[in-house]
């Protein structure tokens, strides 16, 4: 998660955010099965922890954070975590039933060499569920500051994705309905080295684009494929 974004909004979660949750819920419903507690998963990168909250419905939850700030944040919350960097923290093999990195996998230099780890981790027919941002052609200031390497398309990380090992279930676009506009707003704003558009809208407006961007989360995950979106989001098994 970026909680850098989080952080600069005043803890708020903002329509971003919560719209994503959403989406986040609907994937782990069609994923798996709810009250099973024998089940282990493994959150990478959660930051102050917002979809710890949906995961622990599904399973005992671990977390694991590069982020000192973050791991703080969690162990207070009294959750499980630690501070460990997933290119370089060797999972335990064959451990984890659900392994999840939403809005992670951008901020890595060695992102192939994590996702071997995270396959690694994985039981066997376990899952790994991701989001990420897309569209590389995009990529502007707020991108740098939140400390993004890259965005993706979905051919490239399906590649990187079948490269480590795993077989892909789903893997789609979100985010289609504003992506016009942002995608716009974010090339104008392209050489202004402090350009964020994740801040505090007014009551109306955040409202206004959270009811947008949850249109999608109305729809089928897997019926409607959309042509391109802001962010990619897949679920894909060992």
């Amino acid at each position: 998660m970026d909680y850098i974004d989080y952080l600069k909004t005043g803890n708020k979660l903002t329509y971003w955010y919560r719209a994503r949750q959403n989406l986040i819920k609907r994937m782990l419903d069609q994923a798996c099965h709810r009250g099973d507690e024998a089940r282990r998963i493994l959150n990478v990168g959660p930051g102050t922890g917002n979809e710890l909250e949906l995961l622990k419905r599904f399973g005992r939850i671990e977390a694991l954070d590069l982020n000192e700030e973050a791991v703080s944040v969690l162990l207070n919350s009294g959750w499980n975590a630690i501070q460990a960097d997933i290119e370089q923290h060797s999972l335990e093999y064959k451990a984890f039933d659900l392994i999840c990195a939403f809005d992670v996998l951008e901020h890595l230099e060695n992102d192939g060499g994590a996702l071997e780890n995270i396959f690694r981790g994985l039981k066997t027919d376990g899952l790994f569920l991701f989001t990420v941002p897309a569209f590389q052609s995009i990529f502007s200031s707020h991108d740098r500051i939140m400390g993004h390497k890259r965005r993706y398309s979905k051919k490239d990380l399906g590649k990187k994705l079948e490269s480590a090992g795993f077989t892909i279930e789903h893997i789609g676009y979100w985010n289609s309905l504003l992506f016009p506009l942002m995608a716009i707003f974010r090339l104008a704003k392209s050489q202004e080295a402090q350009s964020n558009d994740m801040k505090n809208y007014t009551p109306m407006i955040d409202t206004l684009l959270y009811r947008i961007i949850n249109i999608e989360n109305q729809w089928p995950l897997k019926n409607i494929p959309m042509p391109f979106g802001l962010t990619i989001f897949g679920i894909a098994k060992k």
